[in-house]
């Protein structure tokens, strides 16, 4: 059997259905109750919840009314810069877009150790959670900025691609009212649904010019996860594991997957964004190399590497499993610095400036 086609057609499939379900013509999306959950205590230091569903972020930890101190957190290790691509693209400060609105989806179909999303709010089952349509989610968008500075919003997951339409119609929803200039709305992916979406377009349940269209909206950009730097460490880092650690070489094809997933996001010109997590350093160089071939040193501009910690979700899903936890942050850690000095070695050769020294939104992506 076609492992490819189990996966994208079977497996991600399934999932689909039970993310998304239509009442009257208009499609409603499973979305995560955050409350009473582990992840709730994970975020309450850096986020609040909305209704159990929703939950706003502010992605820079500094000080709003200190201009230089935000811009200093978008380059440090745990800096997300997601804030400076609102930034650039509404015309607001960073300060005005640090904060997100964050609906969050309830299915996936990757078993990351870390993740830092509880279980239960990504198992794909109705459970707690509650299906919304995407007036309804912009409806509470709404609500909120009656009473906080927003001018971004994420679509979070699990992953959201396994419900592609919601992209689209949370591109179109914020135009038609007006908004396209006021919310930057960010996208984002683990990057192994890209033949599933193949095959929603082929079954003529998702417009054939999906990617296309989205790229039509200036205020939007995506988040593409690479989890480790080849395919071994790929499998690693999403979980497909057996005991030993021994991974389970029949899904080696998912790290093709992502790269084809990652290519059709950028020959569409949708703005993307390309994070590592978890990356072996030991291939690093390769990785990058990979990604020069099909879009120059760019790539490698365009490319951050982002640290994880274990916090409330991830504690629990690895003591369940007999994990020794101090070995398994030392070891994500361990990995991360030294991949870290590889990328300050490398991006000066492949790209004339040091890592990290070039604003992202200013780093156009394309095929070559």
């Amino acid at each position: 059997m076609d492992l490819r086609k189990l996966w994208s057609e079977k497996i991600c499939y399934s999932l689909s259905k039970k993310t998304v379900k239509e009442e009257k013509g208009v499609k409603k999306y499973l979305l995560a109750n955050l409350s009473k959950t582990a992840q709730e205590k994970d975020i309450e230091k850096s986020a609040y919840t909305i209704g159990d569903f929703y939950r706003t972020k502010d992605n820079l930890k500094a000080d709003a009314n200190n201009p230089e101190a935000l811009a200093q957190a978008l380059v440090k290790d745990n800096g997300f810069d997601m804030p400076d691509w609102a930034s650039y693209k509404t015309g607001y400060s960073l300060a005005d877009c640090n904060m997100t609105f964050m609906p969050q989806t309830k299915t996936c179909n990757l078993y990351c150790p870390w993740c830092f999303v509880d279980d239960e709010n990504k198992n794909g089952k109705k459970g707690r959670g509650e299906f919304f349509s995407t007036k309804e989610i912009i409806d509470a968008l709404e609500d909120s900025r009656k009473n906080d500075v927003i001018h971004s919003m994420r679509r979070s997951g699990g992953e959201p691609l396994l419900a592609p339409w919601q992209w689209l119609e949370n591109l179109e929803e914020l135009q038609k009212r007006g908004l396209e200039k006021e919310i930057y709305f960010q996208g984002e992916t683990n990057l192994t649904t890209g033949h599933l979406i193949d095959y929603l377009q082929q079954q003529g349940k998702l417009d054939k010019h999906f990617w296309e269209k989205v790229a039509e909206y200036n205020n939007f950009g995506v988040l593409c996860s690479f989890k480790g730097t080849d395919a071994e460490s790929n499998l690693r880092a999403i979980g497909f594991t057996g005991k030993n650690n021994t991974i389970n070489k029949k899904f080696t094809f998912l790290d093709k997957e992502r790269w084809y997933t990652f290519r059709k996001i950028v020959e569409a010109g949708i703005d993307a964004y390309p994070f590592i997590y978890d990356p072996n350093p030991e291939t690093i160089d390769e990785f990058l190399k990979q990604g020069m071939d099909e879009y120059g040193p760019e790539f490698v501009s365009k490319t951050w590497l982002f640290p994880l910690k274990l916090y409330g979700p991830e504690k629990i899903r690895l003591a369940k499993k007999g994990i020794d936890l101090d070995l398994f942050q030392e070891k994500l850690t361990e990995n991360f610095t030294r991949t870290k000095e590889k990328m300050q070695e490398l991006t000066p050769k492949y790209t004339g400036h040091e890592y990290r020294a070039v604003r992202r939104v200013e780093v156009k992506l394309k095929v070559i």
